[in-house]
């Protein structure tokens, strides 16, 4: 069986990033390939898209 799916999640930092990373780590099946990408809101803001609609949340995103 194939599943593609796709989640998000928003954290502060890296500290608070490794947290889910083990937490889904934790809950994965034995068998399967689950991955994580980590990107910063630098990287995320840059994003391109041809409809700025198109990402939900864009306009929300503050810089700190």
């Amino acid at each position: 069986m194939l599943q593609c799916s796709v989640y998000m999640r928003t954290v502060h930092n890296s500290e608070e990033s490794e947290k889910y990373v083990a937490k889904i780590e934790s809950g994965r099946p034995k068998e399967g390939d689950v991955r994580c990408l980590k990107i910063s809101e630098f990287q995320y803001s840059s994003i391109y898209s041809s409809d700025e609609t198109a990402i939900p949340g864009m306009e929300e995103l503050v810089e700190i």
